[in-house]
């Protein structure tokens, strides 16, 4: 079972220079005090961060890069939008859409728009690249394409309710849904397809937020994660020809505050932050049903922990898992299932985050929107 280690809070550093030239970067060591000042002796070899020599377990960041300011609140998706390999980052404030280009020089698209937005996604709507993005407003839909321009408006739908939470269900080969929810107590989830037309609908229980879009099941169909309630309860909705199709679904021993896809061992399933800062996983049996596992030894300790990603940040084949709150972010790093010390990054909150990595490059980049501020780290080359 999975467990916390160690509850040591270590002040997480990201300078890249200055460093004594006495030291001992890349000795073979067996303890701490083998090495240079500042340095530890970890897997046998002496090193830090940012020295340009990574260790096994280790996760370096560069100095945060401050790429933007957006209003008091933000909804933030990390998707690879043009097909070119990297993923882009979107983020949506109430007025205004900014998509980010992961290039040498990060370049945003700027779009106004003509109602406030309340929920984006991305995804293929015509199964082809490039993607589109989907925009939820009060009472409409509105579908925005990728030209040379950079984004131009496609089309809107009028919907019945405000959006709170959409997502873009992709076919192999064909073309995609979008489902949407007013997020109320009616509990319902519409599912229309990429000209507006009402396809399906289904029911979850009282507001459903959604979690996250992936294959569950292996049949190139995206299904979506739900939360409803109370009583809390965590679904998969499974994508099929007519939309959505009631999956396997689990009771959350609370309400959480934000799920995150964590696959382990091969099988997909989540990892769950309550709002008193314990986290718990949800695993699937070989049967493809949920199960929650024993949550973790003692909470995180974050007193408002609201968004949590998972991401492999030391490069070590485990994914870790980043939560955020407002004025904490947190790295908790896993090995052969369990989570290690709790990395504390120093004078970092988030209220959403994402991680995005290159296919060429074994490091991630880490995304986070923290008091009206958009921000990189990036992850050491």
């Amino acid at each position: 079972m999975p467990g916390l280690r160690s509850s040591t809070t270590i002040a997480f550093s990201f300078a890249v220079g200055c460093f004594d030239p006495s030291a001992t970067i890349g000795a073979a060591c067996e303890r701490t005090g083998d090495c240079g000042d500042g340095q530890d002796c970890r897997h046998g070899l002496c090193g830090r961060c940012g020295d340009g020599h990574r260790q096994v377990g280790e996760a370096c960041f560069a100095d945060p890069e401050s790429l933007d300011s957006v209003g008091a609140t933000a909804r933030m998706v990390v998707s690879n939008l043009i097909g070119k390999g990297r993923a882009d980052v979107v983020v949506l404030d109430a007025q205004e859409l900014t998509w980010w280009q992961r290039k040498a020089a990060l370049a945003p698209v700027e779009v106004s728009l003509a109602q406030p937005g309340t929920a984006v996604a991305i995804g293929e709507l015509d199964g082809a690249f490039p993607r589109e993005v989907v925009i939820g407003h009060r009472s409409a839909l509105s579908v925005m394409a990728v030209d040379d321009a950079g984004l131009r408006p496609r089309g809107e739908v009028a919907v019945d309710g405000d959006v709170q939470d959409v997502a873009v269900l992709e076919v192999q080969g064909g073309e995609g849904r979008i489902a949407w929810t007013p997020g109320d107590e009616s509990g319902r989830i519409d599912i229309v397809d990429g000209a507006g037309t009402l396809v399906g609908s289904i029911s979850v229980g009282s507001q459903p937020r959604f979690a996250s879009t992936f294959d569950y099941d292996g049949d190139a169909w995206l299904d979506l994660a739900v939360t409803a309630g109370p009583p809390a309860r965590l679904s998969v909705l499974r994508g099929d020809p007519s939309g959505l199709i009631a999956g396997p679904s689990v009771a959350l021993p609370a309400a959480p505050a934000a799920i995150a896809p964590y696959d382990r061992d091969g099988r997909a399933g989540f990892a769950v932050v309550f709002g008193d800062g314990g986290l718990a996983l949800v695993a699937a049996s070989r049967a493809g049903e949920l199960f929650v596992q024993q949550p973790l030894d003692e909470p995180l300790g974050l007193a408002e922990p609201r968004v949590i990603t998972a991401v492999d940040a030391n490069v070590d084949g485990s994914l870790d898992l980043l939560v955020g709150g407002p004025r904490e972010l947190r790295l908790l790093p896993s090995e052969a299932g369990a989570f290690g010390f709790d990395v504390a990054f120093a004078d970092r909150g988030a209220s959403a985050l994402a991680a995005a990595r290159d296919g060429v490059l074994p490091t991630a980049d880490l995304f986070v929107f923290d008091d009206g501020k958009f921000v990189r780290l990036q992850g050491e080359r």
